[in-house]
């Protein structure tokens, strides 16, 4: 076996341990509940920015940002200023967030927004852009947004002046309708990996059935409600 010794494969890399979820981070382990929200944020002849596909968790909800730049691929049509790069953010987009309580966040650089926010209260509002991608014509990221909202009205503010919007533009999601939606989100296993400093997060534990959730004492005829979502422009 001298001959294949040179060929044999190397030794497996030992597997990374998985930092500790914090409560606030998004559940792994959890099938969300849809909201029927989405809001036009921003709009001129030649962008548009509107958010909706909302799903909401037992500690925050997510919901895809998504950016149309009309013949974003041709060169000419490229604002002065402009980086050739299809993020937004990097393209002086800026995205806030405002709960009834008067909590308020912003969205930025996922990683560096995650570091500097380690250490806060769970119960500080954390705007976080996730998985995202596209080109100059199209570009969407997920937003993870936590802690759930209070009852309310949940205000988006964006500005863009690249594009011309220099201006706040707000526009309004329903917080009662999407909290209520977290409570609906369905366990799939039991959590693991919670850091030990950070409470678990509780949730109902739920049964899927013809008739629409149920708790686990078998409560009868018990659905989720929830109205048609409305979205105002402000």
């Amino acid at each position: 076996m001298e001959f294949f010794r040179e060929f044999e494969p190397p030794a497996p890399r030992p597997r990374m341990r998985r930092a500790p979820r914090r409560a606030w981070h998004q559940p792994d382990n959890m099938m969300p509940s849809a909201v029927p929200a989405q809001a036009l944020l921003l709009r001129t002849p030649g962008a548009a920015v509107w958010l909706g596909l909302v799903r909401a968790y037992p500690n925050g909800f997510e919901c895809t940002l998504r950016v149309l730049r009309r013949g974003g691929d041709a060169e000419d049509e490229v604002r002065p200023g402009f980086r050739r790069d299809p993020d937004p953010f990097a393209n002086g987009l800026r995205l806030g967030v405002g709960y009834p309580d008067g909590r308020r966040g912003v969205a930025g650089d996922r990683l560096r927004q995650a570091q500097a926010l380690q250490d806060a209260d769970e119960e500080t509002l954390r705007v976080l852009p996730a998985s995202a991608g596209g080109n100059m014509a199209r570009w969407d990221a997920e937003l993870w947004i936590t802690p759930l909202p209070p009852a309310g009205p949940v205000t988006v503010v964006a500005v863009w002046p690249e594009v011309g919007i220099a201006d706040e533009q707000h526009a309004v999601l329903d917080g009662t309708q999407i909290r209520a939606a977290g409570e609906r989100a369905v366990p799939l296993w039991p959590e693991e990996g919670l850091a030990e400093d950070a409470p678990a997060v509780s949730v109902r534990a739920l049964v899927v059935d013809g008739d629409g959730p149920a708790d686990d004492a078998g409560a009868e005829g018990e659905t989720s409600g929830g109205g048609a979502g409305g979205v105002t422009r402000g």
